[in-house]
């Protein structure tokens, strides 16, 4: 993955800065494409959310904090080393992956796609990023902030 190059602006950021402007971005992003997406699907007469759970078993919470962001990183690695083969403009790859990551978990609910894309452009752009200095920093760069996320979310749901 030498041949991807990242803007020298970008390179000022340290892998826990990173780790948290990915968590942020793709929090920030991620929520407000799904409330728009909702927003414009109500309008048009479609509920595409159905209301979430207002508890989670302790295995669904473990779960979803670190078996999930441990597993789909792995993935997210594999398909950018795949995608960084034949592109090598980090946000095409970063956008490439987020749509198929996005599009994965729309299988489960249509709704999930939009609350989903943003965070794994977040992800596998900050995966991308740390790569060419190391595979386990960009692996940490891109599972942290999926990791806080999750926590975020499965808070939010426990808390209803």
């Amino acid at each position: 993955m030498s041949s991807i190059s990242i803007t020298p602006e970008f390179r000022t950021c340290g892998l826990w800065q990173t780790c948290l402007l990915s968590y942020a971005a793709g929090l920030v992003l991620s929520f407000c494409l799904s409330v728009a997406a909702d927003s414009i699907a109500l309008q048009l007469g479609i509920v595409m959310l159905d209301p979430p759970s207002r508890s989670a078993t302790f295995s669904e919470f473990f779960g979803a904090i670190f078996f999930a962001p441990l597993f789909e990183t792995l993935l997210v690695g594999l398909t950018i080393q795949v995608l960084s083969k034949y592109f090598h403009r980090p946000f095409l790859i970063a956008g490439i992956s987020a749509m198929i990551f996005g599009a994965a978990h729309g299988l489960v609910a249509v709704s999930w796609f939009f609350g989903t894309v943003c965070s794994f452009f977040a992800y596998s752009y900050a995966y991308v990023y740390w790569s060419s200095q190391s595979l386990r920093k960009a692996y940490v760069a891109a599972c942290v902030p999926h990791m806080l996320i999750n926590l975020t979310a499965m808070t939010l749901v426990c808390l209803g």
